[in-house]
């Protein structure tokens, strides 16, 4: 349940942020998030025992799932990877050929230049705002419960 409940919460989160520069890797992200959930989720279902089927068929079916799921990763890595040399190539030919500035390309990536720490991204603040309210007030009930354990002033029964 909890493997579950944090593949969901990513899932919404990398949808969310769209942490990487490049669309398609953030799109393979978010899918592999939801490979990850729906994994998670099979298996809880399996342990629950409230499948129609066997666990070997979800067993298969999973794998075939992982199996496309790879093999789609792969083709976008291969087909980002060539576009990625087919612009380095341009710019070294554009360096080569005096139309750049030579020291233009040593400047930070705009994606370091604009970089913004994922907490302080607005739809990852309001999303974990709940779990942090939770968190403080669990600490501090914890601590209260502590202090009055410890209390020197306090009697014994």
């Amino acid at each position: 349940l909890v493997g579950t409940l944090i593949g969901l919460f990513s899932c919404v989160m990398y949808n969310a942020c769209q942490p990487f520069r490049h669309q398609s890797t953030n799109n393979i992200a978010v899918i592999l998030q939801y490979q990850i959930t729906i994994t998670y989720s099979m298996a809880l279902l399996m342990e629950g025992g409230m499948l129609p089927f066997s666990g070997v068929v979800l067993g298969m079916v999973l794998f075939l799932i992982n199996l496309v799921v790879m093999i789609v990763s792969i083709s976008y890595s291969i087909h980002a990877v060539k576009k990625m040399a087919q612009v380095n190539q341009r710019l070294q030919d554009a360096l080569d050929a005096g139309e750049v500035d030579e020291h233009e390309h040593e400047a930070l990536p705009e994606v370091l230049e604009k970089f913004l720490p994922i907490v302080e991204v607005e739809a990852v603040h309001e999303a974990s705002q709940p779990l942090i309210d939770l968190e403080v007030e669990f600490i501090s009930t914890h601590m209260v419960h502590s202090q009055r354990r410890n209390d020197p002033t306090r009697t014994k029964k």
